[in-house]
Parts: structure tokens; sequence; C-alpha cells
């Protein structure tokens, strides 16, 4: 995300905020039989919880869309909060597809969509948000062993190959008014209210929320209001813009499917 206009000296870049990359497209993960339930993850970026009970085996896991990135919108090319050219733009859905074989045996299929600490205090912050009674508030889980959005499986289901398809969606918060922030600050009334310097710092607060350094970032920032002098504040300005360009580690969210077996 970039702004055309100043915080105290010019020193506002929005890079792309993306705290999700996968390149990992999991198939064949099956790493034992048991006849009582149990879990595996695979090793990368994605871990997929696997459970084969019995003659029951998860044959094939796969992400079709491999990122999720909250940024302004592709062809957002215009207003004071914009699309960075050569980077995707907002990506917030995740469709998952897997396959289970000899589904005669399968009672039910658990999907659980984890994700970190730091997606539940966006969350709670209402930078996101995750549409209220859809499949993906019954995905979303902050806990491996508990929720996630069950299918009871039919006894036409259990012929053959169990086939099926669910997708995560994130949406943006109340704090943009349910809007992409470069929607949000351009055009919503309330949004150009904002002043540059409350966009930027809406904006950087945001991206440390998810990124874990919420607390930092506020250091460097009552840092800058302290700073007497236009040396030490542009130093201030400095060593903040310096905390998040360092802060590069992404958070990741685990897929788990569970069959169990009747």
């Amino acid at each position: 995300m970039t702004t055309r206009n100043s915080f105290k000296r010019k020193v506002i870049f929005f890079g792309l905020v993306l705290f999700i990359s996968i390149s990992l497209i999991s198939t064949g993960f099956a790493a034992w039989v048991m006849t009582s339930r149990g879990e595996s993850e695979s090793e990368g970026n994605v871990s997929v919880g696997v459970v084969e009970g019995a003659q029951i085996k998860i044959d094939s896991v796969t992400l079709i869309t491999t990122n999720i990135i909250f940024d302004t919108l592709a062809d957002d090319n215009s207003g004071r909060v914009r699309h960075k050219e050569g980077t995707p733009g907002a990506s917030m859905k995740v469709k998952i597809d897997f396959t289970i074989n000899q589904s005669k045996f399968v009672g039910n299929v658990i999907v659980r969509f984890v994700v970190p600490a730091q997606i539940q205090a966006a969350i709670e912050g209402n930078y996101i948000a995750v549409e209220a009674e859809s499949d993906s508030a019954k995905l979303l889980t902050y806990d491996k062993t508990s929720g996630g959005l069950t299918f009871n499986l039919s006894d036409e289901e259990r012929l053959g190959t169990y086939t099926k398809s669910v997708t995560f969606e994130f949406k943006w918060g109340t704090k943009f008014n349910s809007q992409n922030p470069g929607v949000y600050y351009d055009t919503d009334e309330d949004g150009l209210a904002v002043s540059d310097a409350d966009v930027m710092k809406t904006l950087e607060t945001f991206r440390a929320i998810v990124y874990g350094y919420e607390t930092e970032l506020a250091n460097k920032y009552a840092a800058i209001e302290e700073a007497v002098g236009d040396s030490a504040k542009e130093a201030a300005i400095n060593a903040k813009n310096e905390l998040i360009a360092s802060k590069t580690e992404l958070p990741k969210f685990v897929v788990y499917i569970i069959a169990n077996p009747m």
C-alpha cells in the first residue's frame, strides 16, 4: 500500500501486506494405518492433519489458492492509499480440495482452519473478520483439537471415493467499515475524514499485529511523539521504519482434515 501525502517528513511507504504464503501443495499424506483416531502433520509451509481409521485413507489434499494477502485491490491505482505496482493485490480466500478412498468406512469428516494468535488478535481488533454463521466461521478455529466444519457422509457418499471442496474466506473488519482499506480511506465519508498520519499508523499497526510486533511498534511511535527537534524526530521515524522492514517472518495457518470411522 502506498500513500502520497507525508507524515512529519516524507517517510510513508506501505509494501505488500502479506501474512500467509503457502508453497507446498500436499498430496498423499498417509503416515500409518490406525484402528483408532490419530493425527499426522506434514513438513513445510502447510501442515495437514491426516487420519486413517481401519481402511480409511485421505489420498490427496490440495490448496487451490495458496496465498492469503491483506492488501489493496490489484486495480486500485488512484487515491492516497493505492496498490503497489508489481505486487499481486488482495487475496483473502483459500479453497481446500480433498479426496478419501474407501469412504464406505467413514462416518464423518472434520475440516479445521487453524489460525495463529496474531490472526485472532487482528479479528478481535476488527481489522479483519469472518462472516458470521458462514462455512468460514465454522471452519475457523484457534485450536487443532476442537471446532471445525463437520461433514456427515450419507449412504450414497460412502460409495467409492468421497471428494469435497471447502472454502475459507476472510472479510475486512469494521475498522475499515467492512471495506478494503484502499476503498475505505479514499471513498468512504468516514475514511476520508481520517488524517494521513492516522491512516499510516492504522495500517502499520495492522501489519504489526499480524506479524507479532505490535508492542515494539507502539514503542517506536511513542518515541516519535517524545522526540524533540527535527533531527531527533527523523531518527525516531527511521528507527520505526527499520523495525517494520526487519519483520518478515510470516505466520502460518494449518489445515486439518480428520476422517472418523463409522
